[in-house]
C-alpha cells in the first residue's frame, strides 16, 4: 500500500464536501433558528417601538449569536471521533492529519462565519424593510 505524505488539494475539497454533507442538516436547522430568533426579537422590536429601529443592536445580537454558533460547531466538529461506529471510517480515511484537520478548520471558521453574516445581513435587509413600511 502507497503511504500519501504530500497536501493534496483534490483530497482536501473531498473531506470538506464530506463533512459538510454529513451535518449540513443541523447547520441549516441551526442557521434557521439564528435567522427566526433575529426576526422575532426585530418583530418585537418593530412593534414596541416609538418611532425609531435602531439596526445597531440587532447587528450586536446577531454577533453573539454567530458567535455562540460557531463556538457550538467547533465543539462539535470532531464528534465522529467519539463515536466507535464512525471513529473507524474517519481514521482510516486516505488523507493526511493535516487534511483532515484544515479542513475541519476551514468549514468551522471561514465557511460558517460566510454563512452566517450572509444570513445575518439578509434577516436584517428584510426586517429593516418591514421596519421602513411599518413607521
Amino acid at each position: 500500500m502507497e503511504k500519501i505524505n504530500q497536501f493534496s488539494l483534490q483530497r482536501f475539497a473531498l473531506l470538506i464536501k464530506r463533512y459538510a454533507m454529513f451535518n449540513m442538516k443541523s447547520w441549516f436547522i441551526g442557521l434557521g433558528a439564528l435567522a427566526g430568533v433575529l426576526i422575532v426579537v426585530s418583530a418585537l422590536t418593530i412593534i414596541f417601538s416609538a418611532d425609531v429601529y435602531r439596526i445597531s443592536g440587532m447587528v450586536a445580537l446577531g454577533q453573539v449569536i454567530i458567535f455562540t454558533g460557531g463556538l457550538l460547531l467547533a465543539s462539535m466538529a470532531y464528534n465522529e471521533i467519539h463515536t466507535p461506529a464512525k471513529s473507524q471510517f474517519y481514521l482510516t480515511l486516505p488523507a493526511t492529519t493535516a487534511e483532515k484537520l484544515f479542513s475541519h478548520w476551514i468549514v468551522t471558521s471561514v465557511i460558517f462565519v460566510v454563512l452566517a453574516n450572509i444570513l445575518l445581513s439578509a434577516v436584517l435587509f428584510l426586517t429593516s424593510g418591514v421596519a421602513f413600511l411599518a413607521l
